[in-house]
């Protein structure tokens, strides 16, 4: 089996564990959920059934959908809610590799970005460079630098790559420097 093709107006791959749709009703339905919750539209892709594991025996029901990276920080509030999961984070290494392999293989090429590049390194050497920047500045400045170093791929996806990295980390960065 292969993935599904995602449409080009949505370039995030979310995970909502343990969550299973039976009909083309009940997708037409979660679509219609997700609008009114989180105010955004969405594209369903698949449901895969998890793979046993050394944590597991496997066989629960995961729902895979897309959104637009554009629309992260509208997602947030329903993504903690939901216990939703972005597909980078799954396979990173804040996860126990060898017990996380719980997908087919092929369900990395979802992926857009690497979590495991987001690191506390970065954020101490971002936090120490950009101690004076207002939130917008730092946001900028983040962008430049995702962008500079996503310029060597051949997709077109590379400024939404930059951008979720960037939604991400200024919050984060920003919080940080007004503690200390």
């Amino acid at each position: 089996m292969k993935n599904i093709t995602i449409d080009d107006k949505f370039d995030q791959v979310i995970v909502w564990p343990g969550t299973m749709l039976k009909e083309e009703e009940e997708i037409n339905d979660f679509k219609q959920f997700i609008k009114k919750e989180a105010g955004l539209d969405c594209q369903y892709l698949e449901q895969i059934k998890t793979l046993p594991n050394k944590n597991g025996p496997g066989g629960r029901n995961d729902l895979f959908f897309a959104i637009n990276t554009n629309d992260l920080t509208d997602f947030v509030i329903l993504k903690m809610k939901l216990g939703l999961r972005y597909i980078e984070d799954i396979y990173s290494d804040i996860n126990d590799k060898e017990g996380y392999e719980i997908y087919p293989d092929r369900v990395r090429d979802y992926m857009v970005w690497d979590a495991n590049y987001d690191n506390i390194n970065f954020m101490e050497e971002v936090t120490e460079y950009c101690e004076d920047m207002d939130r917008l500045n730092l946001y900028k400045w983040i962008y430049k630098f995702k962008l500079n170093e996503y310029r060597y791929n051949t997709d077109d996806k590379a400024s939404r790559r930059a951008n979720k990295f960037c939604v991400k980390y200024t919050n984060i960065i920003y919080n940080k420097l007004n503690k200390m």
